[in-house]
């Protein structure tokens, strides 16, 4: 998948001046965004929209992982949902690059906060070892 294909190096959130301040609340109505696929690849972390025309022409009808990799190694994916410009939803579930530990996925929604991003996660099932699925448990905002 190219960039004229959709695919998106994910930036930095908003400035300084611009982020959303600690009293900010996740919008109710993040489950009706689009869905997007993230991966982070040794040189940058790329996203796309699992639902898209050049999805649609593969076998599965949707983006995978792979398709935004080209099939390379990856550190770790999972799916996003950007609520708004400086609001994110993640969580780390991925059939090739999942995230493998509660760590990981900690580093990860982390990361994404220290970019700028209010981020709220599915967060890790210790018993299940794998990350959270959206739709399963409620979103906890990452401090």
């Amino acid at each position: 998948m190219t960039q004229a294909e959709g695919l998106l190096e994910l930036a930095d959130g908003p400035s300084e001046g611009e982020a959303s301040n600690a009293n900010r609340t996740l919008a109710t109505d993040w489950e009706s965004g689009d869905l997007q696929l993230w991966v982070v690849r040794t040189g940058d972390v790329v996203h796309a929209p699992e639902n898209c025309e050049f999805g649609s022409k593969r076998t599965a009808g949707v983006v995978k992982h792979t398709n935004l990799t080209g099939g390379a190694l990856a550190f770790a994916a999972g799916e996003i949902v950007f609520v708004g410009p400086s609001q994110l939803v993640v969580n780390g579930c991925s059939g090739r690059y999942p995230v493998r530990s509660k760590e990981a996925m900690d580093a990860v929604a982390m990361a994404f906060k220290n970019s700028g991003y209010d981020v709220w996660s599915t967060g890790w099932d210790v018993e299940a070892r794998r990350a959270v699925p959206f739709g399963t448990v409620p979103v906890s905002r990452v401090a």
